[in-house]
């Protein structure tokens, strides 16, 4: 399945449940963690900024193409950035990802 059946599943389900709300969180890989960590612990602190701004990037980008392309109400669609801090442990790929959860109203 490609990101855009992927998003349009997501405006589906947001269409059927109203007054329910989804909470994007964005992830990224941390395979340079190593490198930063050798030019000392101002790097690493840089590192781990731009890797937070890239995970709220991506999902921001969600909720926005959420947005734009089905005129989901942006209040109903909340944004986390997670950088690398909770990694899946399978390949790189793996930890380049946005997760969705369902918040339903009851």
């Amino acid at each position: 399945m490609n990101g855009r059946c992927y998003l349009e599943s997501l405006a589906g389900l947001l269409r059927a449940g109203v007054g329910s709300r989804i909470q994007v969180t964005g992830h990224v890989e941390g395979s340079r963690i190593p490198e930063f960590k050798s030019h000392g612990e101002a790097a690493l602190k840089a590192g781990e900024l731009t890797a937070m701004n890239l995970s709220k990037n991506r999902a921001r980008s969600v909720k926005e193409a959420l947005i734009n392309r089905y005129n989901i109400d942006p209040d109903r669609i909340e944004t986390l950035g997670r950088s690398w801090n909770e990694p899946l442990g399978g390949p790189i790929e793996s930890d380049r990802r946005v997760q969705v959860q369902w918040i339903t109203v009851n």
